[in-house]
């Protein structure tokens, strides 16, 4: 496991950590030291995933770039994902 954090940000009072966590993904979090941690990016291509998208992604408020790509998921786009303000890349 790999974990990255920003010289620039930590000069700033923010974080930004990577986590790549082996055969799965990697998880990036922003955070501050007066709160909490924010997930900000889910990297999961090629996880294996399979069936349809849970509604918990809705909590990711923070959530600015998902990568559920070359998995076999079904069923439609859910409409909850289009209300992550944050949401840059899907």
């Amino acid at each position: 496991m790999t974990n990255m954090l920003s010289a620039r940000g930590k000069a700033l009072g923010k974080y930004h950590a990577t986590r790549h966590i082996v055969g799965f993904g990697s998880v990036n979090c922003s955070y501050t030291a007066a709160s909490p941690s924010r997930i900000t990016s889910l990297k999961l291509s090629k996880s294996d995933l399979s069936g349809a998208i849970v509604a918990s992604f809705a909590d990711l408020k923070a959530l600015q770039y998902l990568d559920l790509s070359q998995n076999n998921l079904s069923g439609p786009i859910p409409d909850f994902l289009e209300k992550l303000s944050s949401l840059v890349y899907l």
